[in-house]
């Protein structure tokens, strides 16, 4: 991309951000929904992939949020009215 010298460098530098962006966006998909690796390389499977986890994600969330459960990731269990979950 940068030994394309027909674009202007600010066309580069928002080229740059835009993938930033993509690599924050897989951390924290990788730190926050468990997602050690990807399960085929093809675009179809990995957006597959990638809606269902999220998906989960958002469920789990809702679940969290009605029955006044929290995350605690410092012991990595849930305290639901003070009581531990395992």
């Amino acid at each position: 991309m940068t030994n394309n010298f027909s674009l202007s460098a600010f066309t580069i530098t928002e080229l740059y951000r835009c993938r930033w962006q993509i690599e924050l966006f897989f951390r924290w998909i990788r730190q926050h929904l468990r997602v050690k690796h990807i399960l085929d390389n093809c675009p179809n499977a990995l957006h597959t992939q990638l809606w269902i986890v999220v998906s989960v994600y958002v469920l789990i969330a809702i679940v969290r949020k009605e029955r006044k459960i929290q995350w605690c990731p410092r012991d990595g269990h849930h305290v639901w009215n003070g009581t531990a979950l395992r």
